[in-house]
């Protein structure tokens, strides 16, 4: 009897544990659970001190989902700042820079003679929005100039006076402190949104980058032989374009051309390539949805700032924009590159900076190949995005994102990433982190026994301008032994 009474006792106990449910969002895929990952990741983790137990670390997670969708709203006000100061002319460009960047200089007559009034800016703001071509961008617009008004029924003008106000106030574009930190330090302005908000740029030239790092013999050595079933993590969207402000409407770059440069590469084929998105931005997911919906081609317009880049030119960054990118894309149909002016000038320069632009036709069965998902790749699971069954992928994706991160988010992303990795799977990503000491290599951000760093690519520290800066690197990590 007594033996029996211990054998219900732990059947008892057994039932317990294997009733703990899940760590389920209240919507979208389910949240990483304690009860569902491995052993390895469990241990990882504890140097961490998350809480152990299951119901308290979904509550965690379901916390910093918050915080992380908290981040994204503040990442839109600085993405209008940008739209806000592409629609001025170079003139205003400058005048904003001289009266809030260098507090007392005086201010050159040319500027003096072709600046804008304040209160001239408001209707160029206004008159921006109103031949802006994408309907979803304008709408966004409108609904914050009304979200900033409050109560208050105010005539459309006055609503975006406020807005511009709001932008004014918190946008790291006239916040002169980030600018002259990004200056000190000489590095990309795009680290000054850092620890501001999430933000859903996809530079063109980051795929460049990653294209020549696919081309080499160090790509070929590390990646899979064949790709069937990507993941990209933060595939991103370009809110207005740098140089061409509302011109051009809202666009992703990074799911064309990570599988134009596979395709090219021989390492995915048409037809056999499964490719999966995950955002923490809504509006990203839906555009991709839209996108997907739609019967009409997508046209992707790629425009290189031809000043900005000279220094990337190691990489044939010009020749790649206007004459590689988008070749391999079954049924493309791609314009010839056009020369033209940027609407912001050149740097030390009051003349517009040179720029070459073309567009990609894109027909609609690619368009289709993209199976969007909305999550947030430190607390989503990715291996539950398309069914309750354990999806393993060939190769994750994820660029200018883990920068966001501090070093428990990053642990957490690491264990979600490692779970949803084939057994040779690869984990291929930017890092921008400060090198070891005394080295031009990147510092890993994982424990080596977890995920192993098995390449590091920064085509001689050239892409990113002086060698002792850390440059942006292409990282390939690997499932620890």
């Amino acid at each position: 009897m007594r033996y029996l009474l211990v054998f219900a006792l732990l059947l008892a106990l057994c039932t317990v544990c294997h009733a703990e449910p899940p760590c389920v969002s209240a919507s979208g895929p389910s949240n990483l659970s304690l009860t569902t990952i491995s052993q390895e990741s469990q241990n990882y983790m504890k140097k961490y001190a998350l809480p152990a137990n299951p119901a308290e670390f979904c509550s965690y997670l379901e916390r910093l989902k918050k915080h992380h969708q908290t981040a994204v709203e503040e990442g839109l006000i600085d993405m209008v700042g940008d739209y806000f100061f592409s629609t001025q002319s170079i003139e205003t460009d400058y005048y904003f820079s001289y009266k809030y960047g260098s507090p007392g200089k005086p201010i050159p007559q040319i500027i003096l003679d072709k600046a804008a009034k304040e209160d001239q800016i408001v209707d160029r703001f206004i008159a921006a929005v109103d031949k802006d071509p994408d309907p979803k961008r304008k709408a966004l617009l409108e609904d914050l100039a009304q979200k900033v008004s409050g109560t208050e029924k105010l005539p459309r003008r006055d609503r975006f006076k406020k807005l511009t106000e709001v932008l004014f106030e918190k946008s790291w574009v006239f916040k002169p402190q980030f600018q002259q930190t990004a200056r000190e330090v000489n590095r990309d302005d795009n680290y000054n949104f850092v620890g501001r908000g999430l933000r859903t740029t996809t530079p063109i030239f980051v795929s460049a980058l990653v294209d020549h790092f696919i081309t080499t013999r160090a790509g070929k050595d590390v990646l899979p032989a064949k790709i069937n079933r990507m993941l990209i993590i933060g595939p991103g969207l370009q809110f207005n374009d740098p140089d061409l402000g509302e011109d051009i409407p809202q666009e992703s770059h990074e799911p064309f051309t990570l599988v134009d440069s596979l395709l090219r590469n021989g390492l995915a084929a048409p037809g056999a390539l499964q490719v999966d998105l995950l955002d923490i931005n809504s509006r990203v997911v839906q555009h991709f949805k839209d996108a997907g919906a739609s019967s009409k081609p997508y046209d992707l317009h790629v425009i290189i700032n031809k000043e900005e880049n000279a220094a990337r030119e190691s990489l044939g960054f010009l020749h790649y924009g206007e004459e590689v990118l988008g070749r391999s894309l079954p049924g493309v149909q791609a314009g010839k590159p056009v020369d033209g002016k940027s609407r912001r000038p050149s740097r030390g320069s009051l003349e517009a900076a040179a720029i070459a632009s073309r567009t990609l036709s894109i027909p609609p069965a690619i368009v289709k190949m993209f199976h969007p998902f909305e999550g947030d790749m430190t607390t989503t699971d990715l291996r539950t995005l398309n069914s309750a069954t354990d999806t393993k992928y060939d190769a994750i994706f994820c660029f200018n994102t883990l920068i966001y991160l501090d070093e428990k988010e990053r642990m957490l992303a690491g264990i979600n990433i490692r779970e949803a990795l084939a057994e040779n799977g690869v984990f291929v990503t930017d890092n921008r982190f400060v090198k070891q000491e005394g080295g031009t290599a990147a510092a890993p951000i994982f424990d080596s026994s977890f995920l192993n760093m098995v390449a590091d690519y920064n085509e001689d520290d050239t892409n990113m301008g002086p060698i002792e800066n850390p440059g942006r690197r292409t990282i390939v990590y690997r499932r620890g032994k």
